[in-house]
C-alpha cells in the first residue's frame, strides 16, 4: 500500500510541474509520462481518441537529482507508426539526465470522411456518397481530409469502397470540366459565326485548358479551350 501510494503521490507531483524531491520514477510513472507526451505532441492533430502503450521499458525505477521532470519521445521516423521503439529523454529541470528506449504503440481515432458507397475513379465525389465516421487514422495522420475540403467539390483519382477513409492523396479539387461531361461546344468564327452544341468531354480540364470534346450527334472530335464551368469553345 506504501508503495502504492508513493506512486501515485509522485505521479501527481510530476504532472502538477513544480519542483520537488522526485529521486525515484517508477515505470508506471515513466509509461504515464511518455503516454501524455506522445498525447501531446498529436493534439495539433485535434483526435477524438488517442490510444498509447508502452512496453519494453529496460528498468523498474529511475533515481533522478531534485528539480523539476519533464521528457521526450522522439522517433527514428517522420511518419507516425502504429508501434515503434522510440528514444525517451528524461530532464531534470530541462537537463538532460537519461535517456531510455521503449516500445510504444499509438492509435489514432477521428470522425472523417469515408465513402459511403462505392465511388469510380474519376467521379466526383459527393456529400451523398460519403459520411462522417470514427476511424483509426493512424496510418492516414497526414491525409485525411476534413468536409471543408469536401465542400470545394473533389474528383477520385481511385475507387473508394464503402468505409474506406477519403485520403488527400488520392483525390483532386474539382475542375471546371468533367471527363465525360456534357458540355457545352461554341464553335466560333472569328466575330460574326457563332454556334452552340451539346458534346461530350473526352478530358477534364480547368478555364484555360485544351481538352477534346466529342459531338454527340455526329460523334466527330474536337479540341477546343475550357471558358466556364461545362463550357468549351472551339475556334474554326
Amino acid at each position: 500500500m506504501k508503495k502504492i501510494f508513493s506512486t501515485i503521490l509522485t505521479t501527481l507531483i510530476l504532472t502538477s510541474g513544480i519542483s520537488v524531491d522526485a529521486r525515484t520514477l517508477s515505470a508506471d510513472v515513466i509509461k504515464i509520462l511518455i503516454a501524455d507526451e506522445v498525447k501531446s505532441d498529436l493534439a495539433v492533430y485535434k483526435p477524438d481518441e488517442v490510444i498509447v502503450g508502452v512496453s519494453n521499458l529496460p528498468v523498474e525505477s529511475i533515481t533522478v537529482p531534485d528539480g523539476k521532470v519533464s521528457l521526450s519521445v522522439a522517433s527514428n521516423s517522420k511518419k507516425l507508426n502504429p508501434k515503434e521503439f522510440k528514444k525517451i529523454t528524461i530532464m531534470v529541470n530541462k537537463k538532460p539526465v537519461r535517456v531510455l528506449h521503449a516500445a510504444v504503440s499509438v492509435q489514432v481515432f477521428k470522425n472523417v470522411p469515408v465513402a459511403k458507397e462505392v465511388i469510380a475513379r474519376d467521379k466526383a465525389i459527393s456529400m451523398r456518397s460519403i459520411e462522417m465516421k470514427k476511424v483509426d487514422i493512424t496510418g492516414n495522420i497526414d491525409d485525411v481530409l476534413t468536409p471543408e475540403d469536401l465542400s470545394g467539390g473533389l474528383i477520385a483519382r481511385k475507387m473508394f469502397y464503402p468505409s474506406e477513409i477519403i485520403t488527400k492523396k488520392y483525390t483532386v479539387s474539382r475542375p471546371d470540366v468533367v471527363r465525360n461531361a456534357i458540355v457545352s461546344v461554341n464553335f466560333k468564327s472569328g466575330e460574326d459565326l457563332s454556334i452552340m452544341v451539346e458534346g461530350i468531354a473526352l478530358s477534364q480540364g480547368r478555364i484555360g485548358d485544351t481538352i477534346q470534346v466529342k459531338n454527340k450527334n455526329y460523334n466527330k472530335i474536337y479540341t477546343g479551350t475550357v471558358v466556364g464551368e461545362n463550357r468549351v469553345q472551339v475556334e474554326i
